[in-house]
């Protein structure tokens, strides 16, 4: 068993022209097929790799971070080797739009849009008081 699954599971080899493999465990599996929110990861990271792959001297581009994804499930894959295509829609200097197929045996599985750009880490910038700032988390006895 390893020690770092959710590393594994997003660990890719480049194939080339934004083509990738990865490995799916059983560990991520409900009953006999792999659990959608796993491909959802491998279709981050293999958007987050392409676009890394061709920064380039551009390195705002490796502080990109997958900020969005959305999927459509077409088939369910077992556990095994996948296939990845990506393809850039948009590279932009805040965010990048990345389009992501995964599939096994030549059979689709997944159809993913994947939005990358760069998390908030400061503080908010609109914070208002509310009413509930200073509401107990206990209710009190008389409630």
């Amino acid at each position: 068993m390893s020690t770092s699954p959710f590393q594994d599971l997003n660990h890719l080899t480049s194939l080339g022209d934004g083509r990738y493999t990865a490995t799916i465990d059983s560990i991520w599996t409900i009953g006999p097929k792999v659990h959608g929110g796993s491909m959802m990861a491998v279709c981050a990271a293999a958007a987050r790799r392409c676009l890394r792959d061709g920064a380039g001297e551009n390195d705002s581009l490796l502080k990109m971070q997958p900020l969005a994804v959305s999927a459509n499930y077409l088939s369910a894959p077992d556990p095994g080797e996948v296939e990845l295509e990506v393809i850039v829609r948009k590279q932009g200097r805040q965010v990048a739009l990345l389009d992501v197929e995964l599939s096994q045996a030549g059979r689709s599985a997944v159809r993913a849009a994947v939005t990358l750009g760069f998390p908030d880490d400061g503080d908010p910038t609109f914070v208002t008081a509310s009413s509930i700032d200073d509401m107990s988390p206990e209710p009190p006895e008389s409630a």
